[in-house]
């Protein structure tokens, strides 16, 4: 005997009002969770070979020692800004999902998952560039305990990149990021719509509804951050490199640096942020409909 189909709320029946006062609150406490690997993610992708960490736990024990709690927050305040990108992405998600035809909840998704993309990543990228840029700071303060740990707002960042780059050194790597979150995103929601029905049949009737999209959310962030991890990799070194850097000179780098390792570079961080945010987003995202349903 398997469950009732798993039930996903539809835009048209939710309380918009609701709807987007309870959902910016949930992802700053989703943000908070899942920032830290994010970071170490990130510097562990920009590092040369293993210049500065030997790996993620590695690097966790030396930002610790040498930065303190603060160290694993490094770009936050400015990477909240994206929240509001948030709702501009999920948004899109959902009415382009409720505007197609009925052709399964697998295909809408996908569909919907690269629209939303599309439409968020112009907010997103400016914001990641200069987060990514705090993240990173401090990094050498690791491998000598002689050097202090820096931190720059996100103030003089912005001043960096502009007296450098000027306005298009906000978007580096534009297209490099559309080819990774483009379909990072379709395959998260494709995947998450096809393992909550696969979960459903599996699962006997009495599980919750929610431990099976929680299940989902975590598969379809394996699927995802696994097949798109050697693009992310790349788009965040152009990102952090800014300057005169190329998609193909940045390529050339890494595969002279580590060879064919080099697709893999910062995976394990990647899988330890997205996995468990992966299940706290399906389920908060989830929360949020419930919440916002019209009475």
């Amino acid at each position: 005997m398997t469950n009732q189909d798993v039930r996903h709320i539809e835009w048209e029946e939710l309380d918009k009002r609701k709807y987007y006062v309870i959902g910016p609150i949930m992802m700053v406490g989703v943000r908070l969770i899942i920032f830290p690997p994010t970071l170490i993610k990130t510097r562990l992708q920009v590092q040369k070979q293993n210049s500065h960490y030997k790996g993620t736990l590695d690097a966790f024990r030396k930002i610790f020692k040498h930065e303190g709690i603060r160290g694993f927050y490094k770009g936050f305040s400015t990477n909240l800004i994206t929240v509001a990108s948030s709702q501009v992405y999920i948004t899109t998600f959902e009415v382009v999902r409720s505007k197609l035809p009925n052709i399964g909840n697998t295909s809408k998704s996908l569909v919907a998952g690269v629209c939303a993309s599309l439409a968020g990543q112009t907010i997103t990228i400016p914001v990641d560039i200069i987060s990514q840029k705090q993240m990173v700071t401090g990094q050498q303060a690791d491998a000598s305990a002689s050097l202090k740990p820096k931190f720059k707002s996100g103030i003089s960042v912005v001043k960096d990149i502009y007296s450098t780059s000027g306005l298009k050194g906000f978007y580096k790597g534009y297209v490099v990021s559309l080819l990774t979150y483009t379909p990072s995103s379709g395959l998260w929601w494709g995947s998450y719509y096809m393992f909550t029905q696969l979960f459903d049949k599996m699962t006997p009737a009495s599980t919750p509804h929610l431990a099976i999209q929680g299940i989902s959310g975590i598969s379809a962030g394996i699927v995802a951050s696994t097949l798109t991890n050697p693009a992310d990799t790349v788009r965040t070194r152009l990102q952090v490199e800014g300057g005169s850097s190329s998609v193909r000179n940045v390529i050339k780098r890494l595969y002279e640096e580590e060879g064919f390792r080099a697709l893999h570079k910062g995976l394990t961080a990647r899988l330890i942020s997205s996995v468990p945010s992966s299940c706290v987003l399906a389920v908060s995202y989830e929360l949020v409909k419930l919440f916002s349903l019209k009475s």
